[in-house]
């Protein structure tokens, strides 16, 4: 299903604002109205603030450290916490010189290279969200590092699937699943900066084995 959204959205015309799905071994919520996503994810946000666990993506890829994926705890509430006090909107009122400067940019190379549009305005918002991160600002996404490792990684988060599990991870199987397969699949498209440093970054916890240099496997065994 290419766009789940689409016929989630029937779903919640056909049965309401909040729908339940069995989805395999995972059950499923879904709000259809802001008002229901208030009333449950705010008003008793101690209840369902929490996550269905990411295997491949979550545990595996991000070594827990992915605040978006991470179950509601302590590290989630000092991710939250960290998150906001560089984006709340007295704190983003700060950001607008950097988002005038980068707009000027943005019509001037829209005017001079009107065909390349679509990557114009992702130097712009990439160059917005790495100025107030690091200091520093983008003038070409196909060459610059700290876009294109960003870029492999979401490439890795979603040919894993993004949201919920790997159809392997939900099966029955047995022996030994190995990682390096995977590794190799989503690696074919990398560039040479993150040889040495961001293949590391993306194996379990363990030692710091590069992706060539040893197996990393998962066992698996069959469910009674």
């Amino acid at each position: 299903m290419r766009k789940p959204w689409v016929w989630f959205r029937e779903l919640n015309q056909e049965y309401g604002d909040v729908v339940y799905l069995q989805m395999g071994p995972t059950p499923t919520i879904i709000l259809g109205s802001a008002q229901a996503a208030w009333d449950l994810l705010e008003k008793r946000g101690s209840i369902y603030s929490s996550r269905p666990r990411f295997i491949m993506g979550g545990e595996l890829l991000s070594n827990g450290m992915r605040g978006l994926m991470a179950p509601y705890s302590a590290f989630w509430r000092r991710w939250r916490k960290l998150l906001h006090s560089g984006f709340m909107q007295r704190q983003s009122e700060t950001y607008r010189p950097i988002q005038s400067l980068e707009s000027k940019v943005l019509m001037h190379e829209l005017l001079e290279d009107p065909k390349n549009y679509r990557r114009h305005l992702e130097r712009y918002a990439a160059s917005v969200v790495v100025t107030v991160t690091y200091g520093r600002r983008v003038e070409d996404v196909r060459t610059d590092a700290v876009v294109r490792m960003n870029a492999e990684s979401m490439e890795r988060l979603t040919q894993v699937k993004y949201v919920g599990l790997p159809s392997f991870l939900c099966l029955p199987l047995c022996g030994v699943l190995s990682l390096a397969v995977l590794a190799s699949r989503a690696s074919t498209r990398s560039s040479d900066i993150r040889r040495s440093s961001t293949s590391q970054a993306f194996l379990p916890p363990g030692k710091p084995k590069s992706f060539g240099s040893e197996r990393t496997t998962l066992k698996c065994t069959r469910g009674s």
